[in-house]
């Protein structure tokens, strides 16, 4: 199967600052790959890396098998605050990803996409609100509806829900792996959450900091390992789940 993402010993040096080296690794269609770390250890410039936000010192990102050399409309970004436009509507802040010129449609497309977007993020009767309106699990779910109104492939998300409370992190977690199945895009998901990194995705990387290592990948095949995700019910997911978490934990605390 063909990767939708593909790095190719990737390197990225701040002035005379090695951020991290010589780093490889796939996303595969329908997949949704979380990226755990340490502060401080590259995962939020990887992801720019992986956005073609900024340029690799080394190394190439491909997407769909072609070399990524200046950010795609066919990748949405999701940052950690919504970065909603204070003076327009949800539905305009939604919107506007779709007036950018490498996505210009036509306005009747516009307002179609936008109305399905935020029907799928439950955010329908709130169209007409502005950012000072929402809670911060509304806000959250109108960056999501402003990326699925653009259809893309592939979500980069860097720590989306780390600003939220418990229960609505929760839910939005639930939204977001839904969102994806439905849509059959992917997905790369920075996240410090050993549990959020569980829940969400298929495969989870590891990326390490150590004095001569600068951001080495460890990976875990998530769904290999877990017999199921309902651990609330299965008490054989329960050990798995256990089990793995501390192993992902120790791995990580060693860094």
């Amino acid at each position: 199967m063909n990767a939708v993402l593909e790095a190719r010993n990737l390197t990225l040096r701040y002035q005379n600052d090695l951020v991290f080296s010589n780093l490889s690794f796939t996303i595969k269609p329908r997949e949704i790959v979380a990226l755990i770390g340490k502060s401080g250890c590259g995962k939020s410039s990887l992801l720019s890396v992986a956005g073609a936000l900024i340029k690799p010192s080394e190394g190439e990102m491909l997407f769909q098998g072609k070399p990524l050399n200046a950010p795609s409309p066919k990748i949405a970004t999701v940052f950690q605050e919504p970065s909603l436009l204070p003076w327009l509507s949800v539905e305009r802040n939604v919107s506007l990803a779709l007036e950018l010129k490498s996505m210009r449609a036509p306005k009747s497309e516009r307002k179609k996409r936008t109305a399905e977007a935020l029907s799928e993020v439950d955010l329908s009767g709130a169209a007409k609100k502005f950012p000072r309106e929402l809670s911060g699990g509304m806000a959250q779910r109108a960056a999501l509806a402003r990326a699925l109104a653009r259809r893309a492939e592939l979500a980069l998300l860097d720590e989306p829900f780390s600003a939220l409370d418990a229960i609505t992190r929760k839910a939005c977690q639930k939204l977001l792996k839904n969102l994806i199945r439905a849509h059959e895009s992917s997905a790369l998901i920075v996240t410090h959450d050993i549990d959020e990194a569980l829940s969400l995705s298929d495969r989870t990387l590891l990326m390490r900091r150590e004095a001569n290592d600068y951001g080495a990948l460890e990976e875990w095949d998530i769904n290999a390992r877990l017999t199921t995700n309902n651990v609330e019910r299965d008490r054989r997911a329960r050990f798995e789940y256990i089990d793995l978490r501390e192993e992902i934990s120790f791995r990580l605390e060693q860094n």
